[in-house]
């Protein structure tokens, strides 16, 4: 099972939790997820804050927000830039990875935008190892 579908499904647990009133596998499920979110996505390299799901996830579309801390020329941070990544189901591929920016129209945003979307790619992409 891929990372993208793991979230997917315990997003689909967590809705099913909360339909029944099942608050005991809520907080499991959920705390799977916040743990899944914060160790099989992306951290270091430039991503250097927290990762998490907007609320308006649902399990056929992931909205993940995640800053990106970017450096200039002389090797030294110089801002962030703010992003979401809308994750949607494809019958060919898989899913679909939609990259939204905020607060950055620099010099390196080709670069920076193909480095972004293949890490994430990767990251989404990763078999789900269970523990």
């Amino acid at each position: 099972m891929k990372v993208y579908q793991k979230i997917s499904g315990l997003l689909q647990a967590i809705k099913n939790c909360e339909e029944s009133n099942n608050n005991e596998w809520l907080i499991k499920h959920t705390d799977k997820c916040e743990k899944i979110i914060n160790t099989c996505l992306p951290f270091g390299a430039g991503f250097d804050s927290q990762t998490f799901l907007e609320d308006n996830s649902t399990p056929e579309k992931l909205n993940i927000k995640s800053d990106y801390h970017c450096m200039n020329d002389g090797g030294f941070y110089d801002g962030w830039i703010e992003l979401n990544f809308i994750v949607t189901p494809s019958l060919q591929y898989g899913f679909n990875l939609r990259v939204n920016w905020h607060g950055y129209n620099g010099k390196y945003k080709a670069i920076l935008d193909d480095y972004i979307y293949e890490t994430w790619q990767l990251f989404l992409d990763n078999e789900y190892q269970d523990d």
